[in-house]
């Protein structure tokens, strides 16, 4: 039997590790954030609205997270924003979008026992991470 992927539903993990990944790729993409960039202080304020699909259930989720590190010196800060929205996927879409693993139906050559195993696959558009 050869190997098969399951479209299971998504863990609250995997929510998590996926919308950790959509905020890495934003973030990076702003070039006051570079490697080359140095800053004695930042102060921020991150908010996050989740709505989810449970058999019928549609629970939400609402996160405010503010930090602050470093010492404040005077002058203008840089600001820097970022918004995005995360389209409505299927649950492997999501997870080979975020580097997790797909879950696969396969079976041990030696029993012929058949198990789910999560087995990850190359981002599509991305170098292996």
């Amino acid at each position: 039997m050869p190997e098969r992927s399951l479209s299971l539903p998504l863990s609250g993990d995997e929510i998590i590790e996926s919308l950790l990944e959509k905020l890495r790729v934003a973030m990076k993409r702003d070039c006051f954030l570079s490697p080359n960039a140095a800053y004695e202080w930042f102060k921020a304020e991150v908010t996050v609205k989740v709505e989810m699909s449970d058999v019928g259930r549609l629970p939400e989720a609402k996160f405010q997270v503010t930090a602050e590190e470093g010492e404040k010196k005077d002058g203008k800060p840089i600001l820097s924003k970022t918004h995005f929205e995360v389209p409505q996927a299927p649950p492997n879409e999501v997870r080979m979008d975020a580097g997790l693993p797909i879950p696969t139906l396969t079976t041990e050559q030696t029993s012929g026992k058949t198990e789910i195993k999560g087995i990850k696959y190359r981002q599509p558009g991305s170098l292996m991470k």
